[in-house]
């Protein structure tokens, strides 16, 4: 039957008969089970390798080969034969339900039918606690056998079977989701794969992953993309999957081969600046962040791992900045407060550090981190009995927070309850034998308390330990060792 929208072949006959029966030979002895179709790409069939694949000219290549070849290179000895030839059968099964005659609705309403109803093709929906994404949910192989997958595995299923009937259908972007339109120059349709066909508007996007205005500028999001553009998110889904194992190099170099198809995809400089980051490589991992946020202004992520890195270099003013902006854009999570209140608490701006842990502990209020940073802000601020209080809290949560326990004996000592103060530094110790603040602070408490002999055991285990203690109290001890 002959279609409406076919692509470019490989080879155009161009009168030459003698070629052309040379040509549609090789074709069918090579792909017998595309025989029937209306449209096949023998060039993109024939590739063997990811270079070879993206060496085609976009119209020549064959996605669903090239998504099995770096499958096989994640899991070597999955049998992508039968997903193959599971495509081919359903896009001749799908090519005897569209006629010549249908329209762009009728051709996405029979393609949605037959996908989601008829093969009842499903999706996992987002993450949730229960369920962490993996490569799986959005490979074209996984997909085929399981009969479910994620935005991008869904997505990748139906370009697959509409690149073999010469349908105009592309892959879209919105930072981390996929989905699929159909585009022809009188009409466009987005189809939500994840939904079972429904339909949605640019701006449902814009809204729902909360893309900056500014994305027009770039020419990625939300615009349909090449053949070798979707290979490249599915390589960044690669990286990823690398990543989760903590196989940072090859994460990394899956992340670069991304951004060298699509180079202003800015989740795939996020991803690669937490891998830098992994790797202790802190430049580049603030570079990359920075490229995600020059991308997409929005990117709440970027901001917040940013400051992150900045604060682990001490420039904690830059840290505040990018904590704020995280927390302006959203989502917000307890954890984003408790940061920035550690920060402000770096910077000796203690009520701002107090606002922001109270607002971590409203979100969460069994947030140890939290309780513990509230109680050592007090304690920098003179206000030893909420401190106490607070540190308290912490323990309730975790007992065997050895740097709480330091804390409170800190609070109790500057007010004076030895006792309580040489207990919770001895339960730091016991919780954490190589606790070195622990064993300096209650080396100066058993000096004040007269027993020097465990003042100077305590004091030698903190030097051994690495820490320099203070000149003058090493000269009062001096007294007290044996000769």
């Amino acid at each position: 039957m002959k279609k409406r929208y076919k692509t470019k072949i490989a080879v155009e006959v161009l009168g030459n008969l003698l070629l052309g029966v040379v040509l549609l030979t090789i074709i069918l002895v090579y792909t017998p089970a595309l025989a029937q179709l209306s449209n096949y790409n023998p060039q993109g069939l024939k590739a063997y390798t990811l270079e070879e694949v993206l060496a085609l000219p976009d119209e020549e290549i064959d996605l669903a080969t090239a998504i099995m070849i770096l499958y096989k290179e994640w899991d070597a000895g999955f049998d992508v034969t039968g997903p193959l030839q599971e495509i081919d059968e359903m896009a001749r099964e799908l090519e005897t339900q569209i006629a010549p005659e249908d329209g762009p609705d009728k051709i996405v309403s029979l393609v949605n039918q037959y996908l989601f109803e008829e093969r009842t093709y499903s999706s996992f929906g987002s993450a949730g606690p229960d369920r962490t994404m993996k490569l799986e949910d959005s490979a074209l192989p996984y997909v085929i056998q399981e009969g479910r997958g994620d935005c991008l595995g869904l997505s990748l299923l139906y370009l697959a079977l509409a690149e073999r009937l010469g349908l105009p259908f592309y892959g879209v972007v919105a930072t981390t989701h996929v989905f699929v339109r159909y585009q022809d120059e009188k009409k466009t349709i987005n189809i939500e794969t994840t939904d079972s066909g429904e339909q949605y508007k640019d701006i449902y996007y814009e809204k729902r992953f909360m893309l900056h205005p500014s994305y027009r500028n770039h020419g990625f999001y939300l615009r349909s993309l090449l053949k070798r553009e979707v290979i490249g998110v599915f390589l960044a889904d690669l990286g990823v999957a690398y990543h989760k194992k903590a196989m940072c190099d090859e994460a990394i170099a899956q992340y670069r081969k991304a951004l060298e198809i699509n180079p202003h995809h800015a989740e795939v400089h996020y991803n690669l600046g937490r891998a830098c980051g992994d790797k202790e490589m802190y430049e580049e991992e603030i570079s990359e962040y920075r490229k995600a946020i020059e991308l997409n202004p929005n990117h709440a992520k970027a901001h917040y791992d940013l400051g992150w890195a900045y604060g682990m270099k001490g420039m904690y003013e830059e840290e505040i900045s990018e904590y704020r902006k995280a927390i302006e854009i959203g989502p917000v999570y307890a954890e984003m407060h408790c940061n920035l209140g550690a920060a402000y608490l770096n910077k000796g701006m203690y009520d701002e550090a107090i606002a922001e842990f109270r607002k971590a502990i409203e979100i969460s209020s069994d947030y140890f981190d939290a309780h513990y940073n509230l109680g050592l802000t007090h304690i920098h601020n003179g206000m030893y009995d909420e401190a106490i209080a607070e540190l308290g809290k912490a323990l309730e949560i975790n007992p065997d927070g050895a740097d709480a326990h330091c804390a409170l004996g800190i609070a109790y000592g500057k007010k004076g309850m030895s006792d309580e103060e040489v207990s919770d530094y001895r339960k730091a110790i016991e919780t954490n034998p190589n606790h070195v603040r622990a064993h300096n602070n209650l080396a100066v408490a058993y000096y004040h308390k007269g027993d020097y002999s465990l003042a100077i055991e305590h004091c030698d285990k903190a030097i051994a330990l690495g820490h320099r203690v203070h000149p003058e109290f090493l000269e009062a001890l001096e007294p007290y060792r044996e000769k």
